[in-house]
């Protein structure tokens, strides 16, 4: 339980290539999934999670929050369609026709935000890129989330984030009015202000 001794054991192991196999594209989601958790609980004063679990595709949440009678659930790789059972327009095309295939898409993180009865979700993509038109193509692929669970806009609020390292900034806007926000996970500043803009906190 010693935090330094964790830390000693983790560059223990990464000083024997324990995490060799490991793409660099999968360590920047697991950097921005550890920055995330880390702003929710220090900048939006959330606090120490009340509920650990497995930081998998297809598991449970990963860290559940909870402040008042806000409660904060944060998800790897999860669909919306599964978390909150709303309904995917991606998937009612492969319902309705014959000789495809498929299931909901899913982003690297999806955050719900549950305050009494309202719901809000933000889906967050990351991109370990600095190249501007995969970085476009990118914000492309997150119009497409949105879309795809434009049914549940209505009794759930839906935004998006799309982190990439470096390189890009928002213009200074009502950030309230955005419904995605670009921005670059190593200025956690920027990082934090955009990810509590998109919660609504």
């Amino acid at each position: 339980r010693d935090h330094h001794a964790w830390w000693y054991a983790l560059l223990s192991l990464l000083a024997v290539n324990w995490l060799e196999p490991v793409s660099d594209d999968d360590l920047f989601e697991l950097f921005v999934l550890v920055l995330t958790l880390d702003i929710v609980m220090h900048e939006a004063g959330f606090g120490e999670p009340v509920e650990y679990g497995l930081v998998t595709a297809r598991r449970g949440p990963v860290a559940i929050f909870e402040k008042g009678d806000r409660r904060v659930r944060v998800f790897f790789d999860q669909s919306p369609a599964a978390v909150l059972g709303v309904l995917s327009a991606y998937a009612q095309v492969y319902r309705e026709h014959q000789g495809i295939s498929g299931s909901s898409r899913r982003p690297d993180i999806l955050i719900a935000i549950e305050e009494g009865s309202v719901t809000r979700l933000v889906l967050v993509e990351v991109k370990k890129t600095a190249d501007g038109r995969y970085i476009s193509d990118s914000v492309y692929k997150v119009f497409g989330y949105l879309y795809d669970f434009r049914a549940a806009a209505s009794s759930v609020g839906i935004k998006a984030v799309l982190a990439v390292p470096e390189g890009v900034a928002g213009l200074a806007t009502a950030a309230s009015s955005r419904t995605l926000f670009v921005t670059s996970a190593n200025d956690r500043g920027a990082f934090a202000d955009d990810l509590m803009a998109a919660m609504s906190l």
